[in-house]
C-alpha cells in the first residue's frame, strides 16, 4: 500500500500521504457497499452518504412558509439573495423550535431544488 501511495501522491507531505493511505483502506473495507451505491442510479452521484434523518431539517410546513416568503418578495419585485434566504430560514427555524439548524449552502441548494426555485441576478 505504501508504494502505491508514494507512486500516485509523491508530491504530498507525509501527513497527507498517511491521510490518503487511510482513505484507501476505508474504500477497501467498504468496497461492497460502495459498489452497490454506484450501481444504483439514485445514489451513484452522491459525494457523501449519511442515514436518513441525520441532518437537521425544517419541517414541510416551515419550508412552505419560506417558499411563501420568497414568492411574496418576488411578486413585489424584490430580488431574493442567498444571504436573505439564509436569514429568513434561520428565523423560521427559530419560530418552529428547530434546534441546531444551519441554513448551509448545501441546505439552500436542496431547498431551491425541492421547490423548483432559483436565485438569479438581474441582467
Amino acid at each position: 500500500m505504501q508504494k502505491t501511495v508514494d507512486k500516485y501522491f509523491s508530491t504530498l507531505s507525509s501527513k497527507s500521504k498517511d491521510s490518503k493511505r487511510k482513505l484507501t483502506h476505508t474504500w477497501i473495507e467498504n468496497h461492497e457497499t460502495l459498489k452497490l451505491l454506484c450501481e444504483d442510479p439514485k445514489t451513484a452521484d452522491l459525494k457523501y452518504l449519511r442515514d436518513v434523518g441525520v441532518a437537521t431539517i425544517l419541517s414541510a410546513e416551515a419550508e412552505q412558509e419560506l417558499v411563501g416568503w420568497v414568492n411574496m418578495l418576488r411578486k413585489d419585485g424584490v430580488p431574493v439573495s442567498g444571504p436573505m434566504l439564509e436569514m429568513q430560514a434561520l428565523e423560521i427555524a427559530a419560530e418552529h423550535d428547530v434546534l441546531g439548524f444551519k441554513a448551509s449552502w448545501h441546505w439552500r441548494k436542496g431547498f431551491l431544488r425541492r421547490h423548483q426555485l432559483s436565485l438569479r441576478a438581474r441582467t
